[in-house]
């Protein structure tokens, strides 16, 4: 898949809307979804590089795979934790966030959430960085199986249905009284809007005429999800997946949009494309910062400034000194082997 610069945009604001989430969930209550929109996103990304893999070679080199994620997700993300553990121990609470360190190092925040294992304390927010990792060691072969039996005509159905079938397991759930934090955390629960996503790559891309205004229909549902989404149980069950789809929509609007179309010229701006570039790291870094600003008790306005200014700052530090040097050694490793790599930053998620 091209690089699409207007998509690190969507990553910008998929990122910024879970920073005011998490600095102000009294106004923005339904901020949560960046989340969902980060999903639908490396849903959409991860199938579409897959699909060009196995139109071009007749199969999903899945080594090939793991290795490019671990090279690009788990550098920043090893450092974040030990920077964290030599920070706990001048913290009264040093056992809890070493033991919430082995659950988000393992990628397994999601399910200690979900069953109330142990303390999540700092890195709550690592809960669906633990459900991306379980989609990308778990999606190249289900995929690879429903292209060998079903085509790529008959993947889509398939994709549909294992929408549906999470859909009726949180119902299922919810009518067994489940804890809502066990249907909020887990990957059986939460794998409807990768999969919205996933299907998104099969689809073909929308004429250019209509991109307009399905983004601002998008950007307007969004925006009231935002302001009102965190609505009971309605949220929780249904929620999830109708987001999604709108999600859905909105991207597929932004990869369409043109030179002169608002959605390209607002998607890429640069201040939004860099953040967008940095995303991964902002998401690691904020809810740290913003833990610590919010005890010393600033103002609002003081507190989500500094909060920007830091996780950007370091952010980008993350992303220049440990993310990318990284990447630029696994390319460079794959290209000898023979396999060009494709731009990272189509693959970034």
């Amino acid at each position: 898949m091209n690089y699409v610069p207007a998509l690190d945009g969507v990553r910008a604001i998929a990122v910024l809307t879970v920073i005011v989430f998490h600095t102000f969930y009294d106004r923005f209550p339904g901020g949560y979804i960046g989340v969902d929109l980060f999903f639908v996103l490396s849903g959409y990304l991860i199938t579409s590089n897959l699909l060009a893999e196995w139109e071009n070679c007749g199969r999903i080199d899945m080594p090939r795979f793991w290795l490019r994620r671990v090279r690009r997700l788990a550098p920043g993300l090893y450092v974040f934790l030990a920077c964290l553990a030599f920070a706990a121990l001048f913290t009264k609470i040093r056992n809890d966030v070493l033991e919430a360190i082995g659950f988000a190092a393992t990628y397994t925040m999601n399910w200690a959430r979900a069953f109330e294992l142990g303390p999540d304390t700092v890195l709550a927010h690592t809960w669906s960085l633990a459900i991306e990792q379980q989609f990308y060691l778990i999606w190249p072969i289900v995929l690879s199986a429903l292209l060998a039996k079903a085509g790529r005509r008959g993947a889509p159905l398939a994709i549909l249905a294992l929408i549906l079938a999470v859909l009726g397991w949180r119902i299922a759930l919810e009518a067994m009284h489940a804890p809502g934090t066990r249907i909020y955390n887990g990957f059986d629960t939460r794998a409807d809007a990768l999969l919205i996503g996933c299907l998104l790559a099969f689809l073909p891309n929308l004429p250019r005429t209509w991109s307009p205004w399905l983004f601002w229909s998008a950007s307007l549902v969004g925006y009231l999800f935002v302001l009102f989404g965190n609505n009971g149980q309605w949220s929780l069950i249904w929620g999830f997946t109708a987001f999604a789809a709108v999600a859905a929509i909105w991207i597929a609007a932004a990869a369409s949009a043109v030179t002169g179309q608002f959605a390209h010229t607002l998607l890429t701006l640069e201040p939004l494309v860099a953040i967008g570039r940095i995303s991964y790291g902002m998401y690691l870094w904020h809810y740290p910062i913003l833990l610590v600003l919010k005890s010393l008790d600033l103002p609002s306005g003081v507190t989500i400034n500094l909060e920007l200014l830091l996780t950007i700052s370091v952010a980008a530090a993350s992303f220049h000194w440990i993310e990318r040097p990284f990447l630029t050694k696994g390319s460079r490793s794959i290209v000898r082997y023979g396999q060009a790599l494709e731009p990272v930053a189509s693959t970034v998620s």
